[in-house]
């Protein structure tokens, strides 16, 4: 009995474990247009939708591990620089921006203070300062991000 009880109390104040998860976006980048001012912007959108969690856990507790990023280019252009940026669920605001070098790929935990879950956005901006007015751009390839978390 003595034995049985120690055990009960044993699984009642043992920690759970916690599952880790990835969920991975890719998006073909917009051409980008130059202005007359010789500038231009482009955005790769990366939303989270409940139907990218598994299910049952829409309304676990989230926290994220790390975004995993690989970024294109567009190679007709002059002047260009990224960035990633991420806005918490349901918001556009972006409440943090990094920089992210072209054609790569690389990861950060930056972000995971803040809250995630359902609605969640990261995006690829590109940036164009020097370019030829009203010409447009093609990106050299695919944009992928990858949200690793645990519930």
């Amino acid at each position: 009995m003595k034995k049985l009880l120690f055990l009960a109390l044993l699984g009642a104040v043992s920690p759970v474990l916690a599952v880790s998860h990835t969920i991975v976006k890719t998006v073909n980048p917009p051409i980008l247009m130059v202005f007359s001012t010789g500038t231009g912007s482009s955005l790769s959108q990366f939303s989270l939708l409940s139907t990218d969690f598994p299910s049952g856990t829409l309304n676990a507790t989230k926290k994220l591990s790390s975004v995993n990023w690989r970024t294109s280019s567009y190679p007709t252009t002059t002047g260009e620089r990224a960035e990633l940026c991420y806005s918490q669920p349901y918001s556009s605001t972006e409440i943090l921006c990094i920089p992210v070098a072209l054609n790569s790929a690389g990861s950060t935990d930056v972000f995971n203070n803040y809250r995630f879950d359902n609605g969640v956005r990261v995006i690829i901006r590109h940036v164009v300062t020097n370019g030829t007015p009203s010409y447009y751009h093609s990106p050299a390839g695919q944009e992928q991000v990858s949200f690793t978390y645990s519930y």
